[in-house]
């Protein structure tokens, strides 16, 4: 075979390599050892070119190689400085990021399900037909955001003129649906179906309202059986200050006697680092109650939701409850606030009395008059 001009015949098939000092010239990285017809690769090499002039003349011009080389070139980026600061990606958001766009065995990424062979050949109406393949919206900001952030450093980098889902609220997608609290009644079904260990979890949530990733820094060692409470370290909490959670002598006593034989350094809920909300929702499920509704979207940080109403119900004065809640001013503190049924219902009947008693002491002075 003949690698002068780098076409050679293969079984039939025309091959093209392209050869200089690096071993290939960077322009047709991506298209070696391509199973295609000499008519066909000739078309494929004049697009690569055409993008070339195109870009070098300042136009807008759209990539016109496989979109899956794009996006091994994507990831290669990311893994090596595409984090905050210039960082390389997290190793499970690198994980995310191929699932979500190139797939894994067993599992389609983007891509595959979209059919999408070439940047210019992606489609909004298909983008969202996809996407409502996962019914958590959630999920789907997820996934669509990888799209969207991929685009984006498309762009970037001059691989296409503008992104297509610069518009779409990407991760997010849930942005403006509120979190809800639990009513009391919820939160009992929900702890009726739950294993032992996760009703436990759902429990200490509710009294001290940490939130999820808080349980990842909760060990057998942050509990002070003498005190009656937990300390969080100020690296696990939001603020970064450290916090000590009261607990209840009953609950402590049930938290204990389930704990009994771990070591110190264990976690103190042997739960999934990333998947309490998984979990949350599989016995939100079992327990009957619906994700969405009228008021908001029912997640695992509604437990906190639970956890700030029943505090504004029960709190003696304005200190405690910024405490408790850990708030730096009441503003941050009212944004958990949501008023529940009965007590509406007790204002109202309240208001009504009033409104009563006014009346039988007040009488209308032209009443018995002629």
């Amino acid at each position: 075979m003949s690698k002068r001009d780098g076409w050679y015949l293969e079984g039939g098939i025309w091959r093209k390599r392209y050869f200089d000092e690096n071993g290939k010239r960077p322009e047709f990285r991506g298209y070696a050892d391509k199973t295609l017809s000499k008519k066909a690769f000739d078309r494929v090499i004049d697009k690569v070119r055409e993008f070339q002039d195109r870009k070098a003349m300042g136009r807008a011009v759209t990539d016109p190689r496989p979109i899956l080389t794009i996006a091994k070139q994507y990831i290669a980026w990311g893994t090596r400085e595409g984090g905050k600061g210039g960082r390389p990606w997290a190793e499970k958001h690198k994980e995310n990021q191929i699932r979500n766009l190139i797939g894994t065995p067993g599992c389609e990424g983007m891509f595959s399900r979209m059919k999408l062979a070439r940047l210019d050949g992606f489609s909004r109406l298909t983008f969202d037909e996809t996407l409502a393949a996962w019914e958590n919206p959630k999920t789907r900001g997820l996934v669509g955001g990888s799209v969207k952030a991929f685009f984006g450093w498309c762009v970037t980098n001059e691989l296409m003129p503008s992104n297509p889902l610069a518009a779409w609220p990407g991760r997010k997608l849930e942005s403006d649906t509120q979190v809800r609290d639990l009513s009391l009644e919820e939160f009992e079904r929900i702890l009726d179906v739950a294993p032992p260990e996760r009703a436990l979890a759902y429990e200490f949530a509710s009294y001290t309202g940490a939130r999820a990733n808080e349980f990842n820094n909760l060990f057998m060692s942050s509990v002070k059986w003498e005190r009656g409470g937990a300390y969080l370290p100020r690296k696990a909490t939001k603020a970064r200050k450290e916090h000590f959670f009261p607990l209840p002598d009953d609950f402590l006593a049930r938290l204990k006697a389930h704990t009994a034989y771990r070591l110190p350094g264990a976690l103190l809920f042997n739960l999934s680092r990333e998947h309490k909300d998984r979990y949350f929702h599989q016995d939100r499920e079992a327990a009957g109650i619906p994700y969405m509704t009228d008021e908001g979207k029912c997640t695992f940080h509604s437990l906190r939701h639970l956890f700030e109403t029943e505090l504004g119900f029960s709190a003696t004065d304005s200190a405690t409850e910024l405490d408790l809640g850990r708030h730096t001013d009441m503003r941050t503190r009212k944004r958990y606030l949501h008023s529940r049924d009965e007590a509406k219902r007790k204002t109202v009947e309240a208001m009504a009395a009033r409104r009563k008693r006014g009346k039988n002491t007040h009488q209308n002075p032209l009443q018995g008059t002629n």
